[in-house]
Order: C-alpha cells, then sequence, then structure tokens
C-alpha cells in the first residue's frame, strides 16, 4: 500500500471516526425523527373519464419523511443549526415524493441563529405552505385538505406556482415579539429566476394570524420563463371553547394568464378522544382569454389518538370544478410520527 493510498485510508476510515468522537465529546445534538403515515383509499380526478381507483397510498394527513437535525452552539448566544429531510413513498419504499424527486427534497439547510433571530440558507420550506397548514383543520395534507389542494396539487388546479420548498433560498426568521414574528424568504433558480416571501405571523392563545405576500418565477406551475406570479395569504384560527376556528383568503395573479381568489371555511370540534374536522374551499378562476370557472371542495374527517404519536383517521373529501364531474378522496389511514 503505497503512502497516498494509506492517506485515503486513513481519512476515509479514522477520520470519520474522530469526527465523530469529536462530535460526542462536544455533545452535539443530533435528531433522527419522521412520520410514516399510509392509507386506504379511493381516489377519482375530477372530470376523468375512468371509475374511482382503490388503493394502499402513503402520505394521507401527512407525507411521509425522515430527516436529521441537530445545532451546535458557538457561544453563549451564537448556534449553527442543520436539517436533511427526505419524503418517502411507504407503499413502495421508494425515497421522494415521485420518481425523480431528490433525496432531500422536503428540506436541506444550514443556518446561525442568536437573540436576533435565524438565518439558513439552502433547500427551505415555502413559508406561505406553512400559514396555510397552521390556517386549516386539515393541516399541510397535499391529498386530504381542501386548502392546501387547491392551492399547491396540479389535479386540483394549483392556484399557487412553486413547490412547498424552494431550492436555492436564503430565509430569515425573526424571534417573537409578544406573539408576532416576521418571516422572508429569497430564492434564484439555476437560470436566474427569483423567487421571494414576505411575512408576518402573530401566534398567542386563543388566536392565531397569517399575512404573507410572494413573487415566484420558478418552480412546478411556473408556464413560462419570465411569467411571474403574485400571490398573498391571509389565514386565522381562534379558539372558542372547545371548537376551533379558521379562516383563510387567497389571491393569485399571474399577467395575461389567470387571476385566484380562494376562501376556505373550516373546524375542528373535539369528539370523544378524537377530533372531527371540516373544510370547504373555494377558488373562482378569472381566466384571460377563455371561461371563467371556480371550484369547490369539501371534506370531512375523524382523527383519533391511539398514542402520543400515532392515530388513525377516516377522511372524505368532495372536489368539484364547474366545467367537469365531480371527483372524490377517501381515505382510512394511520400515521405514526418518531
Amino acid at each position: 500500500m503505497n503512502s497516498f493510498t494509506k492517506n485515503i485510508f486513513a481519512i476515509a476510515v479514522i477520520g470519520p471516526v474522530f469526527f465523530i468522537t469529536t462530535l460526542h465529546a462536544q455533545e452535539v445534538p443530533i435528531k433522527f425523527y419522521g412520520v410514516l403515515d399510509a392509507y386506504v383509499g379511493s381516489h377519482k380526478i375530477n372530470g376523468a373519464n375512468t371509475s374511482a381507483a382503490t388503493a394502499l397510498n402513503s402520505g394521507g394527513m401527512t407525507t411521509s419523511f425522515w430527516g436529521l437535525s441537530g445545532f451546535e452552539k458557538i457561544n453563549a448566544t451564537l448556534k449553527v443549526n442543520f436539517a436533511l429531510e427526505g419524503f418517502l413513498l411507504l407503499d413502495s419504499g421508494q425515497g421522494g415524493r415521485y420518481t425523480g424527486d431528490g433525496m432531500f427534497s422536503r428540506s436541506a439547510y444550514i443556518g446561525l441563529s442568536d437573540q436576533w433571530g435565524e438565518v439558513s440558507v439552502g433547500r427551505l420550506t415555502n413559508p406561505m405552505y406553512i400559514m396555510a397548514a397552521k390556517s386549516n383543520p386539515f393541516g399541510g395534507s397535499t391529498r386530504l385538505s381542501p386548502l392546501v389542494n387547491q392551492n399547491w396539487i396540479g389535479a386540483y388546479g394549483r392556484n399557487v406556482v412553486g413547490d412547498t420548498a424552494w431550492s436555492n433560498s436564503i430565509s430569515y426568521s425573526s424571534p417573537s415579539f409578544n406573539g408576532v414574528k416576521l418571516a422572508s424568504q429569497y430564492g434564484r433558480s439555476e437560470t436566474g429566476q427569483q423567487n421571494m416571501f414576505a411575512g408576518l405571523s402573530y401566534e398567542q392563545s386563543p388566536v392565531s394570524v397569517q399575512v404573507g405576500l410572494q413573487s415566484v418565477e420558478y418552480g412546478p406551475g411556473v408556464k413560462a420563463e419570465g411569467k411571474k406570479q403574485s400571490s398573498y395569504f391571509i389565514g386565522a384560527a381562534s379558539q372558542i371553547s372547545t371548537i376551533k376556528i379558521f379562516a383563510t383568503y387567497l389571491h393569485a395573479s399571474t399577467p395575461d394568464t389567470v387571476k385566484s381568489n380562494n376562501l376556505q371555511l373550516g373546524l375542528a370540534v373535539p369528539v370523544a378522544k378524537g377530533t372531527v374536522m371540516l373544510s370547504s374551499a373555494r377558488t373562482a378562476l378569472n381566466h384571460h382569454k377563455t371561461t371563467n370557472t371556480h371550484r369547490l371542495s369539501s371534506a370531512l374527517g375523524y382523527r383519533h389518538p391511539l398514542s402520543k404519536r400515532t392515530d388513525v383517521y377516516a377522511i372524505y373529501l368532495h372536489d368539484k370544478l364547474s366545467i367537469a364531474d365531480a371527483g372524490h378522496n377517501i381515505a382510512l389511514g394511520l400515521r405514526h410520527a418518531f
């Protein structure tokens, strides 16, 4: 074995051992976590000339994922934070949400935080998507939430272009000042297109309010280079006795193409040991050169906890576009967080 080979062997074998030992000595906390969600259900796309398909699928209430995250204290106030999070299809074992999806497409970032907030760089979750998830009873579900389906999912007409996470991004999030937080994010594609977001949130029990504005030039749903979409979102949730009420409004506009106005109302009501969830979203679409349309999606579901980290759910979603036959989603699922 020559000296070069010996050096490479030392770096490959001894180096990682030394690095891991050093991390252990510094007590750098690293978390392994995720959510596994599978359901049996029936699905029919609005307007499709086919019968409903029944299958085992992954990601009903939560898109299944796994992640690693951690931080290192640099001094009394400054920390380095990181996370690597990847989606997976629990029914097939395939990584990602679909063939060709990135290994860490949910998020992959490193950042710095102190008493003035946090700055992160990498692939970062779209803050407007987070706001929407907080403002409806079905959370961030990309299969069963009327609000999320109408605004981010292609089969439901997607009002908002761009992915639920942006690549090549930098973000800033402020600490909470009496419940008020600022969030901003900027992304730039490899060919120079830009995505921008700015928003404010207020969270003080029993009320939360989310307000966000964004401009998107790259990502899924963008029709052509240079076609910028502008959108803004207002969401609110309030606990009244044991009932939680949700309301949202979203407007999106692409020049010379389409304008959309989306309203959503929702309820979460405790029943027995679980929660009944109800949400209805309506989008009015103003097309530039074609017939205006509207879409109404409504979902009713029940979620029952089996433990602190595991629950079962049963949900029915009805979807109707004004110029097409109705579609639906029916799901009986099991979800576990680890």
